[in-house]
């Protein structure tokens, strides 16, 4: 799920260390690339040593097998559904499709901060990855609003009446999860706390 907010983050790094001029810059870039091999070394190092568990985590990473969307969530595939049988279609090409229009729409606004990366649009194409992603990315959970919904709560001092109405309509999403789990009462109590000028 960290996938969603990747893209913002390389290219508001990217961008940085393009500004920073070529030594600099490359110092940087080298810095940080490292930081993340390691890291990511360091979280496959327990699974890297038996081929099976190796492939367990893939599949659970990339649930392609689970078909392209599952239960009622409120993403495009949801909705194309209901018109067009996508269940039925093959799923290395629904996996195809649905990655490129998530990169695409991911790309917009992570060409425009390595541009010219500064905080505020990098805030804005966290919000923006954090969506593309739940509206379009391969088989997607429900809570997954809730990483578009975290960069949002960084726009509520700059735009409180959207993101308000953002959140409120990400919480109301995930009610069927909340009512299940017998938090119709909070979830309500919360929002109308949360809501109030």
């Amino acid at each position: 799920m960290s996938l969603y907010l990747a893209l913002p983050f390389f290219f508001y790094l990217l961008g940085r260390c393009r500004e920073a001029g070529l030594k600099d810059g490359l110092k940087k870039f080298t810095a940080i690339g490292a930081a993340v091999v390691a890291t990511f070394a360091l979280c496959w190092l327990p699974f890297i040593w038996d081929r099976k568990d190796a492939s367990q985590v893939l599949l659970r990473l990339f649930p392609f097998s689970r078909g392209i969307f599952e239960d009622k969530v409120a993403n495009v595939w949801c909705a194309l559904n209901v018109v067009v049988k996508l269940q039925r279609w093959n799923v290395g090409l629904l996996a195809t499709v649905s990655g490129v229009l998530t990169l695409t729409g991911s790309l917009i606004s992570g060409f425009d901060l390595l541009r010219n990366p500064n905080d505020q649009k990098f805030k804005y194409a966290l919000v923006n990855g954090g969506l593309v992603f739940f509206l379009l990315s391969f088989q997607v959970h429900e809570k997954g609003i809730l990483l578009a919904a975290l960069p949002a709560t960084l726009l509520l001092t700059d735009e409180p009446k959207a993101c308000t109405w953002f959140l409120t309509a990400c919480t109301f999403s995930m009610f069927p999860l909340l009512l299940k789990d017998g938090l119709a009462i909070p979830t309500f109590a919360l929002v109308a706390f949360f809501s109030d000028p």
